[in-house]
């Protein structure tokens, strides 16, 4: 790949490569690097050296580009979410490079084909759903997951015993995979907590946590049917899938005051998206769906 003349041999020859190596593929990570280098060349600076005005300047190019017909909308949301990958990459791995993220504080223009507001559920229907599932113990705390922490599809079905882990003052952690690619520690929230534990203690949870019907390992699709046979006995007439499950639970944090920095590390998210929550990395110390005014008390409790 051909660097821009005003790129360093620091971030070129060094930083990209391992960057590009978090990527799964060689063409999204050729991508970024084109994209990189553009915008190097149109700032006459190094990558590292670019700052949130840089960042604005040409965002405003991207845009006068795309009001003469040149580029598309989606091109400029691509570069740029591109941007706020590796300059966190960057923060992350390299502080003494980059301290800020020149590009987070971009607003992009969203449309709401990215996020529906009219799948997410709302909180009258989750309590339906969690009602429909109560007898169904994994399936219960599989919504609890969720709904209350925003687990993707993937990680609720690939979670493990391995990945809760034990934090200060009775505190639990599930062990995920950030957004530069980084273990995340991300906390239990006090309820959920209690019903993870119960459940793994009864039954004898050494490995996988949930399995289907045949006792083989959950599948995303074996998930799928599930939301949507529960759903169906909880009388939701919208269909609803994981993802919306998962953005009501990310909607309630932003809503309950958690900062967006906060719940885009929490959930795994990037600014760009939560952004499109709010109209506009680490271990965390905190749990802000604690901060949520919505507790799920264990079925023997009921």
């Amino acid at each position: 790949m051909q660097k821009s003349i005003y790129m360093s041999d620091l971030f070129a020859e060094r930083i990209y490569p391992a960057f590009a190596s978090t990527k799964k593929k060689p063409r999204t990570a050729a991508d970024y690097f084109q994209s990189a280098r553009m915008i190097c060349d149109f700032c006459k600076k190094d990558f590292l050296s670019l700052t949130s005005e840089d960042a604005k300047a040409y965002y405003e190019y991207l845009k006068e580009q795309e009001a003469n017909g040149k580029i598309s909308n989606r091109t400029i949301k691509v570069r740029f979410v591109g941007f706020n990958q590796l300059a966190r990459f960057v923060c992350a791995g390299y502080p003494e490079q980059m301290q800020d993220n020149p590009f987070e504080n971009i607003l992009l223009p969203l449309t709401e084909e990215h996020l529906k507001y009219q799948r997410i559920p709302s909180m009258k229907e989750i309590d339906d759903l969690l009602t429909a599932a109560k007898d169904d113990e994994q399936m219960y705390l599989i919504l609890c997951l969720i709904c209350r922490m925003g687990l993707t599809a993937s990680e609720t079905v690939k979670l493990r015993r391995q990945q809760i882990v034990e934090m200060d003052e009775g505190k639990i952690a599930i062990i995920c995979t950030g957004k530069d690619g980084n273990e995340l520690l991300r906390p239990v929230p006090e309820d959920v907590r209690d019903i993870l534990l119960s459940f793994m203690e009864k039954n004898g949870i050494e490995a996988e946590l949930f399995h289907n019907e045949w006792k083989k390992p959950l599948t995303e699709r074996n998930l799928d049917y599930l939301i949507k046979k529960y759903s169906a006995l909880a009388g939701i007439e919208t269909k609803c899938s994981v993802k919306d499950l998962r953005n009501r639970a990310i909607l309630s944090m932003l809503q309950a005051n958690a900062s967006p920095q906060e719940v885009a590390q929490y959930a795994g998210i990037g600014m760009v998206r939560v952004r499109q929550f709010v109209n506009e990395g680490n271990v965390i110390a905190n749990c802000p769906a604690d901060l949520v005014n919505f507790r799920i008390v264990k079925k023997d409790e009921q």
